[in-house]
């Protein structure tokens, strides 16, 4: 049987079941590019970084031959172990959420961040309006990501929201303007008076707030309550701890 062997590094060696850190033997089937048979092993191409085929440079549509070695780069930087001389992909810093990531959503609009998400999408769906709209994809389901229509996706690795923020915020430069977009449905916030949506207010809200927002599109109502301030704490700790990680 004709084959190839593959090494992975960093990040990607938690995206096979074992073997990790070294070489695998793996079938060459007929002409199969490195997209191909990385993806064979469960990593989808979004997640390819650098490539080296017996020691140089190649493309991932590249075709292999068979008793070649193949060395696979992550594309993305890991939170917990930085590999030297990984640069993210260039891709865009507005984003389109998988059914999983409702929370991280939340956050990333939280954040001013242009972030589509509804609980309804299908994964066709999901991959269209990338496309269509030049839509980065998060989602922990690999599925999506190996669609050939794709072309700008990122495997979330941590279960937890914060973590995933993380994991956003390192390898994407988002711009960030705090609750300037709405949580619901990623509409833009304008300042409204009190006065216009008087008739909107619970008794308690009324007497003890005076400045609101409202979303654009949804039209909910937003002040600076409880809620708001809870938020804003961890929004504050999340960037401070960023940026102490950007200094290590």
């Amino acid at each position: 049987m004709k084959t190839v062997t593959i090494r992975f590094y960093g990040s990607l060696n938690k995206l096979i079941p074992k073997n990790k850190e070294q070489w695998l033997t793996c079938p060459l089937r007929d002409s199969r590019s490195v997209k191909d048979v990385v993806e064979s092993l469960g990593i989808p191409h979004t997640e390819i970084g650098r490539v080296l085929v017996d020691g140089g440079g190649v493309s991932s549509s590249r075709n292999l031959l068979p008793g070649e070695k193949v060395e696979i780069f992550p594309a993305f930087i890991d939170v917990e172990e930085v590999i030297q001389g990984i640069t993210p992909p260039s891709m865009p810093c507005k984003f389109i959420l998988d059914v999983h990531l409702g929370t991280l959503a939340k956050y990333l609009r939280a954040l001013g961040i242009d972030t589509l998400y509804d609980s309804s999408y299908e994964d066709e769906e999901i991959a269209s309006i990338s496309l269509r709209e030049n839509r980065t994809i998060l989602t922990r389901d690999r599925g999506i990501l190996k669609r050939k229509e794709v072309v700008n996706g990122y495997l979330i690795r941590s279960q937890k929201t914060m973590i995933q923020l993380k994991e956003v915020f390192i390898n994407f430069p988002p711009e960030v303007k705090v609750f300037s977009r709405c949580m619901k449905c990623n509409g833009m916030l304008v300042s409204v008076s009190k006065a216009e949506i008087l008739h909107t207010l619970a008794p308690l809200t009324r007497n003890y707030y005076n400045e609101f927002y409202r979303c654009s599109s949804c039209e909910t109502i937003y002040w600076k309550g409880g809620h708001w301030e809870r938020m804003n704490r961890s929004l504050e700790t999340f960037l401070s701890d960023l940026e102490e990680y950007k200094k290590t």
